[in-house]
């Protein structure tokens, strides 16, 4: 039996990462369950003030891994380059134009003390 998968919306078709992360996901065993694009309760979304995106894109629950939040970025890493410029910022180059984006690790730590912490 698989794990159990809980989800509000489908995941859109252009978003090809988040889908085979799902696929791979969905084969974890029975005793592992799956959130998708969880709504936290209110004192979560207070410790994520300020973040563009307040959800993580999978929580993984299991006795023997506790929580993990996973965010996941579909970058295409074939035809752009990524630096990381700081904790907070990484540049992307693509065709001699860069472009500042946010670094996932940053998003990814604020939830784990935002979890932690409630």
């Amino acid at each position: 039996m698989k794990c159990r998968v809980i989800q509000a919306d489908k995941i859109n078709d252009n978003n090809k990462a988040e889908k085979k992360m799902l696929e791979f996901l969905q084969r974890l065993p029975e005793q592992y369950c799956v959130y998708r694009e969880l709504k936290i309760i209110p004192a979560f979304e207070e410790k994520m003030k300020g973040c563009e995106k307040r959800r993580p894109d999978f929580v993984v629950t299991a006795k023997e891994i506790n929580l993990m939040s996973i965010e996941v970025k579909d970058w295409d890493i074939n035809h752009n380059s990524y630096e990381w410029k700081d904790q907070y910022t990484v540049i992307k180059k693509s065709n001699g134009v860069s472009t500042t984006l946010g670094n996932p690790y940053d998003q990814a730590e604020k939830y784990f003390h935002a979890f932690d912490e409630i």
